[in-house]
């Protein structure tokens, strides 16, 4: 009787908490993100996408919260809910990349270690979502993970303590 009430409560409060869904989507946007390569909402220079380079664009953020351990930073193609990117460990007295200092990438969704720039079906304009999250602690894997662990085992469960989002466009051969 005690197992089944308490099965029952554990169930319950997975239900109420959002089992799987993505946490992240309610941390507070208190941080600014920024690019010089283009604005919020413009188009990703080719140089950045499987077109080009296929090299990350230059970012720049500002706000970090005091308290900050750690900062992770996850691009996303959120027309086909596939991660690009997850770099994480990101040191917060850092402000801009491509400084790395001390951090990690992720297996992308591509199967590879680091970025996957914009590389969409042709003929289709998708929107990339790059995210940079102030974490109150670390997160620490023994090896190179996969970007969806990080981001649901490490990031959603850390939980941020802000965030500052910048959306790009690309279409291939556009």
């Amino acid at each position: 009787m005690v197992r089944r009430l308490a099965l029952g409560l554990l169930v319950t409060a997975i239900a109420c908490s959002g089992g799987g869904t993505n946490k992240t989507s309610s941390v507070p946007e208190t941080m600014k993100l920024t690019s010089s390569a283009f604005a919020d909402n413009g188009a990703i220079p080719k140089e950045f996408t499987c077109e080009g380079a296929n090299q990350p664009p230059p970012l720049a953020w500002s706000g970090v919260p005091p308290g900050t351990t750690a900062l992770a930073l996850v691009m996303e193609d959120i027309d086909a809910k596939f991660l690009h990117w997850v770099f994480y460990g990101i040191d917060p007295s850092v402000t801009s990349l491509p400084s790395s200092v001390g951090a990690v990438e992720t297996r992308n969704d591509f199967g590879k270690v680091g970025y996957g720039g914009p590389c969409p079906r042709p003929g289709t304009t998708h929107h990339y979502v790059f995210t940079i999250y102030a974490l109150p602690g670390k997160i620490g894997f023994p090896d190179i993970q996969t970007a969806t662990r990080v981001r649901k085992d490490g990031i959603d469960r850390m939980p941020p303590t802000a965030s500052g989002k910048l959306t790009g466009t690309y279409k291939l051969g556009g």
